[in-house]
Protein backbone atom coordinates (compact mmCIF):
# COMPACT_ATOMS: atom_id res chain seq x y z
CA UNK A 1 0.00 0.00 0.00
CA UNK A 2 1.25 3.41 -0.72
CA UNK A 3 1.18 5.67 1.99
CA UNK A 4 -1.63 8.27 2.78
CA UNK A 5 -1.14 11.36 4.22
CA UNK A 6 -4.07 13.72 5.82
CA UNK A 7 -3.23 17.34 6.74
CA UNK A 8 -5.46 19.60 8.06
CA UNK A 9 -6.75 22.42 5.38
CA UNK A 10 -7.95 26.01 5.89
CA UNK A 11 -11.44 25.15 5.75
CA UNK A 12 -13.66 22.79 8.06
CA UNK A 13 -16.30 20.31 7.14
CA UNK A 14 -18.65 18.49 8.96
CA UNK A 15 -18.35 15.21 7.36
CA UNK A 16 -15.49 13.34 6.24
CA UNK A 17 -11.86 12.92 7.39
CA UNK A 18 -11.52 16.21 9.70
CA UNK A 19 -10.25 16.96 13.24
CA UNK A 20 -10.79 18.72 16.46
CA UNK A 21 -14.22 20.46 16.86
CA UNK A 22 -17.45 18.67 16.89
CA UNK A 23 -16.83 14.26 17.59
CA UNK A 24 -19.33 12.50 15.69
CA UNK A 25 -22.59 12.65 16.20
CA UNK A 26 -22.89 8.54 16.39
CA UNK A 27 -19.80 8.38 19.44
CA UNK A 28 -22.69 10.63 21.66
CA UNK A 29 -24.54 7.28 21.69
CA UNK A 30 -21.84 5.40 23.35
CA UNK A 31 -22.66 6.22 26.85
CA UNK A 32 -20.25 8.25 28.75
CA UNK A 33 -17.55 8.31 25.97
CA UNK A 34 -17.68 11.96 25.36
CA UNK A 35 -17.98 12.53 29.35
CA UNK A 36 -14.14 10.73 30.05
CA UNK A 37 -12.34 10.98 26.06
CA UNK A 38 -11.92 14.48 24.03
CA UNK A 39 -12.15 13.78 20.42
CA UNK A 40 -9.34 14.53 18.48
CA UNK A 41 -9.97 13.53 14.62
CA UNK A 42 -12.09 10.81 12.40
CA UNK A 43 -10.12 9.75 8.69
CA UNK A 44 -12.96 9.41 6.56
CA UNK A 45 -15.03 6.12 5.27
CA UNK A 46 -12.57 4.91 2.21
CA UNK A 47 -9.45 7.12 2.71
CA UNK A 48 -7.42 3.65 4.46
CA UNK A 49 -7.73 0.30 2.77
CA UNK A 50 -8.78 -1.33 5.77
CA UNK A 51 -11.75 1.27 6.73
CA UNK A 52 -14.10 -1.45 5.17
CA UNK A 53 -16.57 1.78 4.69
CA UNK A 54 -16.57 2.71 8.21
CA UNK A 55 -14.78 5.68 9.72
CA UNK A 56 -12.26 5.78 12.61
CA UNK A 57 -12.04 8.24 15.26
CA UNK A 58 -9.46 8.83 17.77
CA UNK A 59 -10.36 10.06 21.07
CA UNK A 60 -7.77 11.42 23.83
CA UNK A 61 -8.44 10.63 27.86
CA UNK A 62 -9.63 13.91 29.19
CA UNK A 63 -6.62 15.35 30.70
CA UNK A 64 -4.11 13.43 29.10
CA UNK A 65 -0.32 14.48 29.20
CA UNK A 66 2.42 12.84 28.32
CA UNK A 67 3.78 12.91 31.75
CA UNK A 68 0.64 10.16 32.99
CA UNK A 69 1.11 6.83 34.13
CA UNK A 70 -0.97 5.84 30.81
CA UNK A 71 1.40 5.94 27.98
CA UNK A 72 2.28 2.59 27.49
CA UNK A 73 0.40 -0.29 26.17
CA UNK A 74 -2.28 -1.71 26.85
CA UNK A 75 -3.04 0.85 28.66
CA UNK A 76 -2.59 4.10 26.33
CA UNK A 77 -4.97 6.84 27.39
CA UNK A 78 -6.35 6.97 23.92
CA UNK A 79 -9.06 5.19 21.83
CA UNK A 80 -9.57 4.48 18.37
CA UNK A 81 -13.25 3.91 17.30
CA UNK A 82 -14.69 2.07 14.16
CA UNK A 83 -18.35 2.96 13.42
CA UNK A 84 -20.36 4.30 10.57
CA UNK A 85 -20.05 7.32 8.49
CA UNK A 86 -21.19 10.03 10.74
CA UNK A 87 -21.68 13.91 10.65
CA UNK A 88 -20.25 16.33 13.21
CA UNK A 89 -22.48 16.18 16.21
CA UNK A 90 -24.33 19.05 17.58
CA UNK A 91 -23.22 19.15 21.57
CA UNK A 92 -20.28 20.22 23.30
CA UNK A 93 -19.54 16.72 24.54
CA UNK A 94 -15.97 15.29 24.00
CA UNK A 95 -14.68 18.97 22.50
CA UNK A 96 -10.72 19.00 22.92
CA UNK A 97 -10.40 22.45 24.24
CA UNK A 98 -6.90 22.35 22.57
CA UNK A 99 -7.90 22.06 19.22
CA UNK A 100 -9.75 23.67 16.60
CA UNK A 101 -12.38 22.19 13.73
CA UNK A 102 -11.00 21.45 10.64
CA UNK A 103 -10.91 19.49 7.35
CA UNK A 104 -8.32 16.76 6.83
CA UNK A 105 -7.47 16.42 3.18
CA UNK A 106 -4.98 14.38 1.15
CA UNK A 107 -1.68 15.49 0.70
CA UNK A 108 1.51 13.72 -0.91
CA UNK A 109 3.08 11.35 1.42
CA UNK A 110 6.41 12.32 2.52
CA UNK A 111 9.13 9.53 4.32
CA UNK A 112 11.01 12.68 5.41
CA UNK A 113 8.48 15.45 6.28
CA UNK A 114 5.93 14.25 9.01
CA UNK A 115 1.71 15.08 8.14
CA UNK A 116 -0.81 15.00 11.16
CA UNK A 117 -1.66 11.54 10.11
CA UNK A 118 -0.52 8.96 7.71
CA UNK A 119 -1.81 5.92 7.04
CA UNK A 120 1.07 3.11 5.67
CA UNK A 121 2.27 -0.34 5.62
CA UNK A 122 5.28 0.84 8.33
CA UNK A 123 5.45 3.44 10.61
CA UNK A 124 7.29 6.67 10.35
CA UNK A 125 9.58 6.46 13.55
CA UNK A 126 11.13 9.89 15.17
CA UNK A 127 13.61 8.07 17.43
CA UNK A 128 14.01 5.10 14.61
CA UNK A 129 13.69 2.57 17.44
CA UNK A 130 11.54 -0.49 16.15
CA UNK A 131 11.57 -2.17 19.56
CA UNK A 132 9.14 0.25 20.75
CA UNK A 133 6.56 -1.37 18.77
CA UNK A 134 7.51 -4.77 19.84
CA UNK A 135 4.88 -5.59 23.02
CA UNK A 136 1.59 -4.46 20.65
CA UNK A 137 3.40 -6.63 17.73
CA UNK A 138 3.58 -9.70 20.01
CA UNK A 139 -0.38 -9.20 20.69
CA UNK A 140 -0.84 -10.04 17.08
CA UNK A 141 -1.78 -6.16 15.85
CA UNK A 142 0.09 -4.64 12.64
CA UNK A 143 0.48 -1.27 11.76
CA UNK A 144 -2.14 1.03 10.22
CA UNK A 145 -1.48 4.60 10.96
CA UNK A 146 0.06 7.32 13.24
CA UNK A 147 -0.95 11.06 14.12
CA UNK A 148 1.94 13.15 14.84
CA UNK A 149 1.91 16.48 16.19
CA UNK A 150 4.99 17.98 13.87
CA UNK A 151 1.92 17.66 11.25
CA UNK A 152 -0.32 20.43 13.16
CA UNK A 153 -0.33 23.75 11.42
CA UNK A 154 2.16 26.18 13.04
CA UNK A 155 3.61 29.34 11.46
CA UNK A 156 2.60 30.54 8.31
CA UNK A 157 0.22 28.00 7.69
CA UNK A 158 -2.84 28.31 5.64
CA UNK A 159 -5.28 26.60 8.31
CA UNK A 160 -4.24 29.55 10.84
CA UNK A 161 -4.03 28.69 14.57
CA UNK A 162 -5.62 25.34 15.01
CA UNK A 163 -3.75 24.52 18.37
CA UNK A 164 -4.46 26.23 21.31
CA UNK A 165 -2.47 24.91 23.91
CA UNK A 166 -0.29 22.05 24.31
CA UNK A 167 0.55 19.54 21.42
CA UNK A 168 -1.59 16.17 22.23
CA UNK A 169 1.05 14.36 22.09
CA UNK A 170 3.98 16.09 23.68
CA UNK A 171 5.24 17.21 20.36
CA UNK A 172 5.48 13.84 19.49
CA UNK A 173 3.06 10.65 17.65
CA UNK A 174 0.85 8.34 18.23
CA UNK A 175 1.07 4.94 16.51
CA UNK A 176 -2.19 2.67 16.01
CA UNK A 177 -2.07 -0.97 15.43
CA UNK A 178 -5.33 -3.32 14.25
CA UNK A 179 -6.35 -6.61 13.56
CA UNK A 180 -7.42 -7.28 10.58
CA UNK A 181 -10.50 -9.87 9.20
CA UNK A 182 -9.98 -12.43 6.09
CA UNK A 183 -10.85 -8.99 3.76
CA UNK A 184 -8.27 -7.44 5.29
CA UNK A 185 -10.38 -4.74 6.89
CA UNK A 186 -9.53 -4.06 10.23
CA UNK A 187 -11.96 -5.62 13.53
CA UNK A 188 -10.29 -3.64 16.40
CA UNK A 189 -7.82 -0.32 16.53
CA UNK A 190 -5.43 0.13 19.54
CA UNK A 191 -2.72 2.53 20.38
CA UNK A 192 0.01 1.15 20.11
CA UNK A 193 3.37 3.19 21.38
CA UNK A 194 3.90 6.71 22.03
CA UNK A 195 7.05 8.73 20.09
CA UNK A 196 8.87 11.65 21.49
Amino acid sequence: MLPVALDVAPYDTSTGSRAGGAAPACLALEGDLLDRYDYVLTIGAGVAPWSGGRELSVLLRRGFTVGDDDVEYPDIGAKAVLHPPSPRGDGGRGVHPGLGSAALVPVEADDEAAAFVRIADVPRLIQNEPTYAAVVEADGYRFLFQVEDDGLPHGDHPAGEFLFGDHPFGYGAIYFYGALDDQGHATLVVPGFLDF
